[in-house]
């Protein structure tokens, strides 16, 4: 009988995890060894792993955090793979730089956002000393899937306090999608690279098929006033380093059909300004002649892209001026990493011809002639905005040594110029911010005491700017300044209060992220406590500025870098209030805050990242 009956083949035991995650370990449950496991994401919590012979607080612990930063690590390299691929089928003098930086960044010390240490979030910090730095934990390298490029956001740029931020509060586990699961499904990874990059604005294909078009001299006359109009009545006077009158004269030629009277570089600066005034421009119709705003800038923007050529082609002051008006397209189409490419070109150029200098800038075109004013109000001007630009995205500037630039400074006066010195003070204050309290080994003491001096030097330039210039930090900045017909006055003092606050908040905001780590029952110390204080209070005043001139003018809206100042301070505002210990320092209504950040980007929701 058992003989002759065929017994049947037991089904296969699956084979038990070698290690149980926490979780089911401590409900006796058992574990399939997944990362995430089964019960884990059936409960929608972080799944760690702990070694069982560990039990000391620092044992190492591997969490859904740590795996999510390999992946980033992994991502990394594959696109490294594939930009070395595409540079051994395109070889070109470039193609291979991202890649080899990102073959060192494998050999050397590197960031904590690379190269995590295996803790989860919560042991990592009971394990750090107190005084460790955490700026270098909220620096971002990640691969922006939109362009396959490697892009770097240093530790004083508003993405890598939203990263910290997100990373501390604003993941589910339970959505966590492992790489290889993105893969097989073709699922980008979600990251604030792309979540803050305008993937409408120059999608790198069709900027690679309108480059090899014919130049088409199409000048549109019968709209070209209207854009130009627009910008020098708006931004322009935020940085005045373009002569409207010059550039008027210029574009009859071109209107009249006379277009070879100008240089290319003129009319590469031509469209560059076109496309910055129909980006800001306050629009009343749907569409003109069948495009609205952003198809308006954007061809613009490609036009002004195939006048310049090849990088270096044109290199005199309508070269340096186009490129600048491009950088401030990309800035206002919220596209920093182009932005940043932009104006390291425009300084790079204005350095190889000596703009940086006090001598005569000569040009290979008699017809473009470059006076010591111009060219001071040019050099300067770019000067102050890669500070303050590298400074908001974390990265170094472009400038080099100030020994090497004596070309004298525009004149503090009464007049629009104005405001390209009193920014380089402010400037210089920047580097000693990025400097002096994220780059440096100093313990918390220290940095208090540097972020004090600097913040004494933050008030003495405040108070002395210009009268006619100068913010009040207690009212509003429009009804403040007397009846004028003057508009430039308004919005440099609004600019100027609103660049003063943020360089306030990034300033003071490791203090925030340092107290945050202390136990609750522990008292902070006055001065971290005072720290705090101003932090939030500056980024509750900037939401409060922005939505107060948003109600009064409408231009402001259109101002779309905006939403930069306005996501930074709206960041601060919610770390602050999810942190229960910290409610009786700054007695502030958070929320409300948060609620008018909320309209403000509600109003701008023509763009793609406010939306976002």
């Amino acid at each position: 009988t058992a003989s002759g009956s065929v017994s049947t083949p037991k089904r296969p035991r699956r084979p038990r995890a070698i290690q149980a995650c926490n979780f089911c370990r401590s409900k006796k449950y058992r574990c399939d060894g997944n990362l995430p496991c089964l019960h884990c994401r059936k409960h929608n919590l972080d799944c760690v792993f702990r070694r069982p012979e560990a039990h000391d607080p620092e044992a190492a612990a591997y969490s859904i955090s740590y795996v999510k930063r390999l992946e980033r690590r992994l991502e990394l390299a594959e696109a490294g793979n594939r930009q070395r691929q595409s540079a051994s089928d395109t070889p070109n003098a470039t193609g291979d730089r991202p890649d080899s930086s990102a073959q060192e960044a494998g050999q050397q010390p590197s960031p904590a956002s690379i190269f995590p240490s295996p803790y989860s979030d919560g042991q990592s910090r009971q394990a750090r000393p107190s005084d460790e730095s955490d700026e270098s934990a909220a620096e971002v390298v990640d691969v922006n899937p939109d362009t396959n490029a490697i892009e770097y956001h240093g530790n004083t740029s508003s993405l890598a306090f939203l990263g910290l931020v997100c990373e501390e509060y604003g993941s589910t586990p339970g959505s966590v999608r492992h790489a290889h699961e993105r893969r097989s499904s073709g699922l980008k990874s979600p990251s604030l690279v792309t979540t803050f990059h305008n993937n409408a604005f120059r999608n790198q294909k069709e900027a690679q098929s309108q480059s090899q078009e014919e130049y088409d001299e199409d000048f549109y006359p019968h709209q070209a006033y209207m854009f130009l109009d627009t910008y020098f009545k708006n931004i322009h006077y935020i940085h005045p380093i373009i002569d409207q009158a010059d550039v008027l004269k210029r574009c009859e030629d071109l209107w009249r059909g006379c277009g070879n009277r100008q240089p290319r570089s003129f009319k590469a600066l031509y469209f560059a300004l076109l496309s910055i005034g129909a980006l800001i421009r306050t629009w009343t119709e749907q569409k003109i002649n069948g495009m609205g705003r952003f198809e308006w800038s954007r061809t613009l923007f490609q036009k002004a892209e195939v006048a310049l050529g090849r990088p270096g082609a044109l290199t005199d002051i309508h070269a340096i001026q186009a490129l600048f008006a491009m950088a401030k397209v990309c800035q206002n189409e919220l596209n920093p990493n182009l932005a940043y490419m932009y104006l390291g070109l425009a300084i790079r150029t204005a350095l190889s011809g000596g703009l940086n200098r006090n001598h005569p800038f000569h040009s290979r075109n008699k017809s473009v002639h470059v006076d010591c004013s111009t060219a001071s109000k040019v050099w300067w001007g770019l000067y102050s905005l890669e500070v303050e630009m590298s400074f908001a995205l974390g990265r170094p500037d472009t400038l080099g040594m100030d020994d090497y630039h004596n070309r004298a400074m525009p004149p503090v006066d009464e007049s629009e110029f104005s405001i390209i010195p009193c920014m380089l003070p402010m400037a210089r204050i920047m580097r000693e911010v990025s400097i002096g309290i994220y780059l440096t080994k100093d313990n918390m003491q220290q940095k208090i005491a540097k972020a004090i001096r600097l913040e004494k030097e933050l008030d003495a330039w405040l108070n002395t700017l210009p009268q006619k210039i100068r913010p009040n930090m207690d009212q509003d900045v429009f009804s403040s300044r007397p009846l004028s017909p003057e508009i430039w006055p308004k919005l440099q003092a609004l600019v100027l209060k609103i660049r003063y606050l943020n360089v306030r908040m990034i300033l003071l905001r490791p203090f925030l992220l340092h107290a945050a780590k202390k136990p609750q029952a522990q008292p902070l110390e006055s001065e971290l406590a005072s720290a705090i204080n101003r932090c939030v209070s500056a980024a509750a005043q900037t939401v409060e500025i922005i939505h107060a001139t948003y109600h009064a003018h409408a231009f402001f809206r259109t101002w779309w870098y905006n939403v930069t100042y306005v996501t930074f301070a709206a960041s601060i505002l919610l770390f602050y209030a999810a942190q229960s210990s910290f409610e009786n320092y700054a007695p502030l209504d958070c929320l409300a805050s948060v609620d008018k950040a909320l309209e403000i980007l509600d109003v701008m929701e023509d763009g793609i990242v406010a939306r976002k």
